[in-house]
């Protein structure tokens, strides 16, 4: 279906006036599992993350910390590295899921009670967390080679998760049918990623501004601007991908 700009960020902003709250209690939702897992993953490295808070700002670059610290700092460090990996993986799926799961019931004019929709987002997991990790880790190498490649894979691959939730195609070919999509709707799909991305750094600047003495109140401040930004382009590029294929 042929559609235009106007038409396209019309119908994605009435929708999220429409269910703006939803999307706000899952992005809150979201932040909160988010801010557990860390949590839970960071409470053996409370001593590595003061050794460097606390020399940081005097002789420690990020090299001479590496350099500096023990063998069993290096441990930790690589432990937190690896388990902030993975909690903005589950923390990213979950959201998608969620997100998409909740789009979906809206248009087919389903019910969106928690628990049903708890349950979808559980039967799609596996097979979304995959997808995402094989995504990540071609638009890291992308990142690694040249900046620039990164970053038109993170445009070819934007539109494949949603494919997969919505059609329930194999991986391989939400990856190829993402490809040709962003393709032929490039500039419909990179203004907004721009746009939000200057959005949420926009925001976090502003909330890091503030004096808040509270630190775990501000990282769930900052999480749930992020989530519910991210929710907004999630719905914004299925409402997309529902236009091109509407009949």
């Amino acid at each position: 279906m042929r559609f235009t700009a106007q038409q396209l960020y019309r119908d994605s902003r009435n929708f999220i006036s429409n269910t703006f709250f939803m999307l706000l209690l899952i992005s809150v939702i979201t932040s909160i599992f988010g801010i557990g897992l860390e949590s839970i993953c960071s409470m053996n490295t409370s001593q590595l993350q003061n050794f460097y808070i606390n020399h940081i700002h005097t002789r420690f670059s990020f090299s001479e910390f590496i350099q500096e610290s023990n063998v069993l700092q290096k441990k930790l460090f690589i432990q937190l590295t690896l388990s902030n990996w993975l909690i903005t993986l589950i923390e990213s799926t979950f959201l998608l899921n969620t997100v998409m799961c909740f789009t979906k019931n809206v248009i087919e004019q389903q019910e969106n009670k928690i628990f049903q929709l708890m349950i979808q987002v559980i039967k799609k997991f596996p097979t979304t967390i995959t997808l995402i990790t094989l995504t990540n880790i071609c638009i890291q190498i992308g990142y690694m080679i040249l900046i620039i490649p990164g970053i038109l894979l993170s445009i070819r691959f934007s539109i494949a998760p949603i494919i997969l939730l919505l059609d329930n195609k194999k991986i391989i070919e939400c990856l190829k049918l993402s490809s040709d999509i962003s393709k032929k709707y490039f500039l419909y799909i990179i203004l907004p990623i721009i746009v939000c991305f200057l959005f949420k750094i926009l925001l976090i600047a502003i909330c890091s501004n503030f004096n808040i003495s509270n630190i775990k109140f501000n990282n769930c401040t900052l999480h749930i601007i992020n989530n519910l930004c991210t929710s907004f382009l999630l719905v914004y590029l299925c409402r997309m991908y529902m236009l091109i294929h509407k009949k």
